[in-house]
């Protein structure tokens, strides 16, 4: 069964990506897309909204999902190899921990709360989400988590936790 699931990964991708060196990038990759443990109350909002919870592991053995490095890699490890579903359901799972206008850079090991302590997690968000709907034409998707993409432009007007935020125009760094 593992052979045909990794099969149907590869014949999912780009037909240009699906043999070769390219083909065992896409195999390796599949490691670090993993559903997270311990987070069950996260699992109960997902599966409540018709969601799978789905992150992106930053480093093993070192790390957990961290997520900047989940919004950089979003595009090369579910865009890129059309995995779309997947795609769809990180960047809700995000959507769900969304606090102050930040995503959660990084949710320790055995934490079911995340760290809101980078500036710039939350703007590789928008990027993510940005080449999902111009990869996936997923409008649904964006209509769902637009509200809360509104409020964290509010939270940067206003600014968020560690003066992170909006300068007002003319004021010097």
């Amino acid at each position: 069964m593992e052979k045909e699931r990794r099969g149907r990964l590869l014949a999912r991708a780009r037909p240009e990506i699906q043999e070769g060196p390219a083909a065992e990038l896409i195999l390796a990759a599949d490691q670090f897309i993993v559903t997270p443990a311990g987070r069950l109350r996260g699992a109960a909002r997902s599966h409540a909204a018709g969601d799978e919870v789905m992150t992106v592991i930053a480093s093993y053995h070192w790390f957990t999902d961290w997520g900047r490095d989940t919004m950089i890699r979003l595009e090369g490890l579910t865009l890129t190899t059309r995995r779309f579903n997947q795609a769809r359901w990180i960047l809700r799972t995000f959507t769900h921990y969304i606090k102050d206008g930040l995503i959660p850079n990084l949710f320790p090991e055995g934490a079911t709360q995340g760290r809101y302590n980078t500036a710039d997690a939350t703007l590789w968000f928008f990027h993510a989400i940005d080449r999902y709907v111009e990869a996936t034409g997923d409008k649904t998707t964006l209509r769902i988590i637009l509200p809360r993409l509104l409020d964290i432009v509010d939270h940067y007007l206003k600014g968020t936790l560690f003066n992170i935020g909006v300068r007002p125009q003319g004021r010097p760094a």
